[in-house]
């Protein structure tokens, strides 16, 4: 850095500087918990002098966890299943927690198509309401079903675990999605309602903590690229070239996905001692091996196709909705 940039001391300083606030602050209000990672941290931070000091500090907060308050739960009536204050104007508040395969869904979700996944909800509440029949919670999207299969949750009083923080509910349900969008397309943002039924009554509760579970279906020019940073700048950089309504969608997803199954396999093949430097390998050879390595990447499915006539001539390898879309243009070409 001191090479690249003549300011990098006063950066270096600026975050020391930095950090000595920080430790103040912590200082100043022990009744807060803070993790000692956080301590250690700043004491590193003061410390620094290489970039190899750096990239220590870096590491070390990586493992520091976040103390997050996700909700202020009323702990006086913690230990009682049903609320038994009588029929009050409160409402509990849930705080809510999706999770695939064990890991919370922090982030944006990427769904493969025709795949189910098994979500597990975990909601906690400081009490069951004491008229409620039944709980239902459920992410909120405008798609219908046959699109977007979102999991739906139905509890009874016979679900409910109590523990020294109220109750926990405890689900799992199937997400499957169908969604078509273009290239680089928005997120689909789905909020999670939390609602209490009775016959005649019902009533949907606050919620903290995860509030949405925002997903995307698998997009073929983000999602799966190559195992080299530099091969995905480049390839990011060519696809950015195929964000405009003028493409059809179809075809333009079929077209990144074998594109991105051809550099892939191209990747492997040069460091196979078939094609070292100085090995004689006919173009027959390279289609045949390469062949083999599409059809067995998982994007493709098996959709395959080899020496179909297409534009005056032969092709050598093409996916079937690539040989959709080529028929296509020579259509509309006349």
């Amino acid at each position: 850095m001191r090479a690249a940039d003549p300011g990098a001391d006063v950066l270096w300083r600026s975050a020391q500087r930095q950090t000595q606030v920080l430790a103040a602050k912590l200082e100043e209000f022990p009744q807060i918990p803070i993790p000692a990672g956080l301590t250690h941290f700043c004491r590193t931070v003061s410390e620094i002098r290489s970039a190899a000091d750096v990239s220590a500090a870096q590491l070390q907060l990586a493992r520091v966890s976040v103390p997050v308050r996700m909700v202020n739960l009323d702990l006086r009536g913690a230990h009682c299943v049903v609320d038994d204050r009588g029929d009050v104007d409160e409402s509990p508040v849930a705080v809510c927690v999706a999770s695939y395969q064990s890991s919370p869904i922090v982030d944006v979700f990427v769904a493969q198509p025709h795949e189910a996944y098994p979500i597990e909800m975990v909601v906690r509440l400081p009490f069951w309401p004491q008229w409620a029949q039944r709980c239902y919670v459920e992410p909120v999207t405008t798609f219908s079903r046959e699109a977007l299969t979102i999991p739906r949750y139905e509890f009874t009083l016979d679900d409910v675990v109590s523990d020294d923080g109220g109750i926990v509910l405890t689900g799992v349900n199937h997400m499957t999605c169908h969604v078509q969008q273009p290239i680089h397309g928005p997120t689909i943002d789905c909020p999670i309602t939390v609602r209490f039924v009775a016959d005649g009554r019902q009533e949907t509760v606050d919620v903290a903590g995860y509030r949405r579970l925002r997903l995307r279906p698998f997009d073929p020019a983000r999602d799966r690229l190559t195992e080299h940073p530099q091969t995905d700048q480049r390839l990011l950089k060519m696809y950015d070239a195929l964000v405009s309504p003028a493409f059809d969608t179809a075809d333009v997803r079929a077209f990144c996905r074998l594109f991105g199954a051809s550099v892939t396999a191209a990747q492997s093949i040069m460091f196979d001692k078939v094609f070292r430097c100085g090995t004689s390998v006919t173009e027959s050879q390279f289609h045949d091996e390469l062949e083999q390595r599409l059809r067995n990447d998982p994007t493709l499915g098996g959709r395959l196709t080899r020496r179909d006539r297409v534009a005056g001539g032969f092709d050598d390898l093409l996916t079937k909705a690539v040989a959709t879309a080529t028929r296509r243009s020579r259509e509309l070409a006349g």
